[in-house]
């Protein structure tokens, strides 16, 4: 999880490993990861190591241009997990695991409910990261965000995570305004083993979980495979709050894909599934311990074809997803909070390009069109539909053997209004045997939602007005980074990113009360993010720290819940007895946060402050000499059954622990 993605340390110890854990991947039926890492396949020994370019050392990234690239010439910010990582974790789901990337914060607040943002932007509302599964975007078009319980995949069917910390909307547009969580599961040249895994867990409060998935699929080298994947879940962990126990979660996903080699470098792949989740949320936990049910049905297709000569491959995809929410309509208010139905068409087009050895990049073209339809959303803005197209070009210039300049620009037009926005990106990058040093400037902007251009007050004695603006236009943001990393020797890697960003980050109510109109709360940010590792043979320790400063106007009187200026993480891994027993241990901690909003349905005015908090987690798994492996997890929270968010109602979490098998013939 280095800031760029696999460090030379982390190289040097798969190198190490790679002759055993190969050796063990096949007599266990797992796949060989270590030794498909870039320029590791041919390795045999430690002489190899230095013959190695740091280039293919420190490997490749996707996320942060959209094509494969060099991490020491990488353009941004990118932090990795490989499936080695991701396996031995320990984490209990995806954000857990996200609380390692520096500048990423994570607050759970109910069973199965959490809220993710980055750099200190998007706070609660948390829709200013866009998510992608398999280079295809999942996030809701009704209000921008995602619902981390309802993601198609589990940890366990992730192969890959790249995070891109820093605005992108020069590649990906609205919603890139902070970041990009790339997520890749296992493809067709990497199919995931033939496995099965069940847990069962319980809190200090005596509140269970049992969970549970399995995944198969074809095997082989012929023209057409496939992959199916299922799982389910119960979840009453830290189901209890201050002012009674909230709605457990619950979990139901199916999920299919089928890869088919047309012929010789073009390839079809369908994707199809659906998802089942109830939780908690954070928008009407005020109103009643009301469950939210959503449904989410994704459909996608996508075309590869290598081509030859300046545009070497190309990639067609189109993309159907439908969100529905719905509540148990406890009070009329929170039933009027919850259902929600929305829709997307996405359809893109993307290629490589190779003009030169010194002039290479990609384009693409894409558009974006929504549906949505909500009882709580004004009449210009219900039962609407808006499209976005646009048009991108990236672009990497090797002035010289180790320089190298990136410029990348993007046009964005919202068809229905003509509403136009353009992001750019620029970057310098001086590259040596032992690290890189990058400068870079870029902007982002994110358009209003369905839910945020069209929303009304809802007050005990119903609609009482208008918190927000129809015809608000885009906040922007601009940012500008320094990043360096050493590499100093075997074993040890630094690296340090400094930054400062400034622009709107969501829209805030100034004061209460009827015929309010939401206006753009300004935010300049400094931030640092340090990373230090150090890998022996079976043993790794990684740390992270990251410092925010905020300034804010005067005139802002209302403030979006504040980010810790403060956070840490320690992730300590090993190994013994072969390989067959495997331990992580972590430790995250974020400072307090002061809040200064509005809260209820009647919108009152709410100051609230959340005291330091740090989170221990620890997981212990042991594969026996057959396909079987049993596993223990627990965490603990400091202090204990604090909240993570400044409401009362919240979950108040403490400790828990589970314990599981898993099955891999």
């Amino acid at each position: 999880m280095s800031l760029f993605p696999k460090s030379f340390s982390q190289t040097l110890t798969a190198a190490l490993l790679a002759l055993s854990a190969n050796a063990f991947a096949q007599e266990a039926g797992e796949p060989d990861d270590l030794g498909a890492i870039d320029g590791l396949g041919a390795i045999e020994g430690l002489g190899d190591i230095e013959e190695l370019s740091l280039d293919s050392m420190l490997g490749t990234v996707t996320a942060a241009s959209r094509r494969e690239e060099s991490v020491l010439k990488a353009p941004a910010s990118v932090t990795i997990f490989e499936s080695e990582d991701i396996r031995r974790s320990g984490a209990m789901d995806i954000p857990d695991l996200l609380r390692h990337v520096p500048g990423m914060q994570v607050q759970r607040y109910g069973p199965n409910s959490v809220t993710v943002w980055l750099r200190g932007v998007g706070a609660l509302e948390s829709n200013n990261v866009i998510v992608m599964i398999d280079g295809l975007p999942i996030s809701d078009p009704f209000d921008g965000s995602v619902d981390w319980s309802a993601l198609p995949v589990r940890l366990e069917d992730v192969r890959r995570i790249e995070v891109v910390r820093g605005p992108v909307s020069t590649i990906y547009g609205s919603g890139a305004h902070s970041g990009v969580v790339d997520i890749t599961t296992w493809d067709r040249d990497r199919p995931p083993p033939t496995s099965a895994d069940v847990g069962a867990g319980v809190d200090g409060n005596g509140d269970f979980a049992v969970i549970g998935g399995a995944r198969f699929g074809s095997t082989g080298s012929g023209p057409l495979r496939y992959q199916v994947r299922a799982d389910g879940a119960v979840n009453d962990l830290w189901s209890q709050g201050a002012a009674g126990p909230l709605p457990g979660a619950k979990r139901a996903n199916a999920q299919g894909r089928v890869w088919w080699e047309v012929a010789p470098g073009s390839r079809v792949l369908a994707d199809v599934g659906v998802t089942f989740a109830g939780r908690t949320d954070l928008g009407t936990i005020l109103a009643s311990p009301d469950e939210h049910r959503r449904r989410v049905a994704i459909g996608s297709i996508r075309y590869q074809q290598e081509l030859g000569g300046v545009i070497p491959s190309i990639e067609a995809a189109l993309r159907y997803a439908n969100y529905q929410l719905a509540s148990n309509e406890n009070t009329s208010a929170a039933g009027r909070l919850a259902d929600a139905d929305s829709a997307q068409w996405y359809a893109s087009l993307n290629a490589r390009l190779a003009f030169a050895k010194w002039l290479q990049g990609n384009a693409g073209v894409e558009t974006f069109t929504s549906w949505g339809r909500a009882a709580y959303l004004l009449p210009d803005v219900n039962d609407t539909w808006r499209t976005w197209s646009a048009a991108y070009l990236n672009l990497d210039i090797d002035a010289l053997s180790n320089l190298r300049f990136n410029l990348a620009s993007r046009g964005d037009v919202l068809t229905s209004t003509g509403h136009f926005e353009v992001s750019i990106r620029g970057s310098a990058i001086l590259h040596g045997e032992v690290g890189s040093v990058r400068v870079s400037a870029m902007s982002a902007f994110r358009d209003p939602s369905f839910l945020e251009r069209g929303i009304s007050v809802i007050a005990p004695d119903g609609l009482s007005g208008t918190v927000r603006d129809p015809n608000m236009k885009a906040p922007r943001n601009s940012t500008v980074e320094l990043a360096g990393q050493l590499l100093p020797a075997p074993g040890w890697s630094a690296s340090l990113v400094g930054f400062f960003s400034g622009g709107p980050t969501v829209y805030r109510l100034e004061q209460p009360g009827p015929d309010t109109f939401g206006v753009l709360g300004y935010v300049r940010t400094f931030g640092e993010e340090l990373q230090l590792e150090w890998r022996a043979q079976e043993l790794s320790v990684r740390g992270t720290v990251t410092f925010l400063q905020f300034m804010r106007p005067p005139e802002t009187v209302h403030q979006i819940p504040e980010s810790s200026a403060l956070t840490a993480s320690l992730w300590i891994q090993g190994a013994a007895l072969n390989r067959n027993l495997s331990w992580s241990l972590s430790g995250s901690f974020a400072s307090g946060r002061s809040y200064d909003t509005l809260r209820g349905l009647d919108s009152q005015p709410f100051n609230a402050s959340i005291p330091p908090q740090a989170l221990a987690t620890g997981m212990v798994r042991y594969r026996f000499a057959g396909p079987l492996a049993a596993f223990v997890r627990a965490q603990l929270n400091v202090p204990y059954d604090a909240t993570q968010v400044p409401y009362p109602e919240a979950a108040q979490q403490g400790a828990l622990g589970l314990v599981g098998l898993e099955f891999m013939p």
